[in-house]
């Protein structure tokens, strides 16, 4: 998903996506519940990145990988649990997990094929779960938001026949002055 930005809707942009089966989603400023999640994660994750690089500015590239694999990674308090495992169903095995052969590397180890099959299987089933929990999470984090948002509202009492401003959407994009 991505907003309208010219970055996102340049020609290779949209050859690269092509060639890679991607479906590109556009938000439209009217959709608030999308406006400004992408600029949310970018925020957090420009901040790692200067953060990292301030003893040498010139690693850029080589440290994108792994500042987006922490982002990816790390649990979010809002959901209980990593991007990561929302996706996959499992927590990443990091790499020093591996050298330092942590717990959960030599439980699975240990493993047979079958056993592992089982839990794969089982971490799968569980997903749709997570998902949801995660999802009435995000609801009640929202909610408790709003809470504290309408506390400072003053609600305003209309009677039929009172004026009032409307605010009238276009409705394609026809309309030059809504998209640049």
């Amino acid at each position: 998903m991505a907003d309208r930005g010219t970055v996102f809707i340049r020609r290779e942009i949209l050859n690269f996506t092509k060639s890679m089966d991607v479906k590109m989603i556009y938000s439209t400023p009217y959709y608030a519940q999308a406006y400004g999640q992408a600029d949310a994660s970018n925020k957090v994750i420009i901040g790692l990145i200067k953060k990292h690089l301030k003893d040498n500015p010139r690693e850029c590239d080589s440290l994108l990988s792994i500042v987006l694999c922490a982002y990816r990674t790390s649990k979010r308090s809002s959901i209980g649990v990593s991007p990561y495992m929302l996706t996959y169903g499992q927590e990443a095995v990091l790499p020093f997990e591996i050298t330092v052969q942590s717990l959960r590397v030599k439980l699975q180890d240990n493993m047979t094929t079958e056993e592992y099959d089982k839990t794969i299987h089982a971490n799968i089933d569980e997903l749709g779960e997570n998902r949801a929990v995660a999802l009435e999470k995000v609801i009640a984090q929202k909610g408790k938001g709003a809470k504290v948002y309408n506390k400072h509202v003053k609600v305003k009492h209309f009677d039929i026949g009172d004026l009032v401003w409307k605010t009238i959407l276009p409705t394609s994009l026809d309309n030059k002055k809504f998209h640049q």
